[in-house]
């Protein structure tokens, strides 16, 4: 399982924080799912 988790910290989030600084996905969507706290989801509605 250390191995998942340490690939998972080590490859995914610096992946996943380069995509969102290079693409910058929120600035081209009508609406965001914040799903943090999946007992209570909440949804961003946003005009451009």
């Amino acid at each position: 399982m250390e191995h998942g988790t340490r690939r998972w910290r080590e490859r995914y989030i610096p992946a996943q924080q380069f995509y969102f600084a290079a693409v910058r996905p929120t600035d081209h969507v009508d609406i965001i799912v914040h799903n943090d706290e999946p007992q209570k989801p909440a949804w961003e509605h946003r005009t451009h």
